[in-house]
């Protein structure tokens, strides 16, 4: 009784790990606009090679609802280095920022909330609207 009671606490603890806070969820389902940078094929941060801001509706509700209804997954240790970032802003002011990275090795939104890092699958869908979205 002793080994199952530890075994479903280990599960439970292990599955709450890789749950996506429903605050961070609320925080970027407001978002009243984003702007996209897509980095250089190298994956660092400092080499932005295009910026989109987008404030219409309907793209920013579509990567919110990737981003939040996305799979929780265990961060990797390895470190591929992101195609780009992702901040949403509300009344001007940022309110999250989200990497992520989009090759065959990576497929991943990462972020930090309350002092934690997540990461979320990025899905098909979500690589084809940064795709097209940076096209523009």
């Amino acid at each position: 009784m002793k080994i199952l009671t530890a075994f479903v606490a280990a599960s439970l603890f292990f599955i709450s790990c890789n749950q996506i806070p429903a605050e961070f969820k609320e925080r970027i389902n407001g978002a009243d606009s984003i702007a996209i940078n897509y980095f250089n094929a190298g994956g660092k941060m400092d080499s932005v090679v295009a910026v989109k801001i987008i404030r219409d509706k309907k793209p920013i509700e579509e990567l919110t609802s990737f981003i939040a209804q996305g799979e929780a997954v265990s961060p990797d240790k390895k470190s591929y280095g992101y195609n780009g970032s992702v901040h949403f802003f509300k009344n001007d002011m940022v309110v999250q920022d989200v990497y992520f990275c989009n090759s065959k090795e990576c497929n991943l939104f990462v972020f930090s909330f309350n002092g934690k890092w997540h990461s979320i699958n990025l899905s098909g869908d979500a690589a084809s609207l940064l795709s097209s979205t940076q096209s523009k």
